[in-house]
C-alpha cells in the first residue's frame, strides 16, 4: 500500500472502526453496484470503498425502470 492509498482509505477504516457500514463497488461493463460488507478486507487494487450513506427524513429515493422508462419515487 502506498502513502496515497493509505490517505484515501484512512477515513473509511476509521468509520468502520466506529461501527459504520462500509460498501465496496462492483463494476462489470456499464453496471456499477455498491455492496454492503460486514468484514471488508480493504484490497486497494481490487475494489472501491465508501461509507454507506445514511438516509434521513426528507431524503428522496428514486429508481428508473430501464424497460418502460418510468421513474419511481
Amino acid at each position: 500500500m502506498t502513502r496515497e492509498e493509505a490517505k484515501k482509505l484512512l477515513p473509511i477504516i476509521r468509520a468502520f472502526s466506529e461501527g459504520k457500514k462500509i460498501q465496496w463497488r462492483y463494476i462489470k461493463g456499464n453496471t456499477s453496484l455498491w455492496w454492503d460488507d460486514n468484514n471488508p478486507t480493504f484490497e486497494v487494487d481490487t475494489f472501491d470503498y465508501r461509507i454507506k450513506p445514511e438516509f434521513k427524513d426528507g431524503d428522496i429515493l428514486y429508481a428508473t425502470d430501464w424497460i418502460s422508462g418510468y421513474i419511481y419515487i
